[in-house]
């Protein structure tokens, strides 16, 4: 009778444990559904290079990247632009300690040479950088304003 008893204790338990997990897997996807964990990243939005001049002249807070060589950032970049380079075995250190040291809520203006690489930048600064990212997403090459040269 007492091996009975245990064994109708025991599917009890295993029937609450089991109805536990399915309840808090349920209540995860729901949550992911409602929630995707890509709000966590920051939001993309293509722009192109007269639209980024136009954020530019406004004088609203803008933190603008140029994922080029240091020897193309050297050789004419967007005003106020800051280099992080790409290519560097560090970009992805680099990039977490600059938006580290950065307010999420400034957006960042991101750009390249032709929108290649600051595509291919995207993911890694998504997971770094929860603001909001305008991506000039045809480079430099089309930019119709004043560079800079260092």
């Amino acid at each position: 009778m007492q091996t009975a008893t245990c064994i109708s204790q025991a599917k009890t338990r295993a029937h609450n444990t089991l109805q536990s997990s399915i309840c808090r897997t349920f209540f995860l996807c729901l949550f992911l559904f409602l929630f995707p964990v890509q709000a966590l990243c920051g939001e993309v939005l293509s722009t192109d290079a007269a639209q980024a001049e136009a954020m530019i002249n406004k004088k609203a807070p803008l933190v603008i990247i140029d994922i080029r060589t240091p020897r193309e950032f050297a050789s004419g970049h967007i005003p106020g632009a800051v280099n992080i380079d790409f290519n560097s075995p560090r970009f992805d250190t680099n990039v977490r300690l600059f938006a580290e040291s950065h307010d999420p809520n400034t957006p960042w203006l991101l750009y390249c040479r032709t929108g290649n690489r600051s595509t291919a930048a995207l993911p890694t600064i998504q997971t770094y950088f929860s603001g909001r990212i305008y991506h000039l997403d045809k480079g430099i090459v089309l930019w119709p304003g004043p560079l800079e040269s260092d």
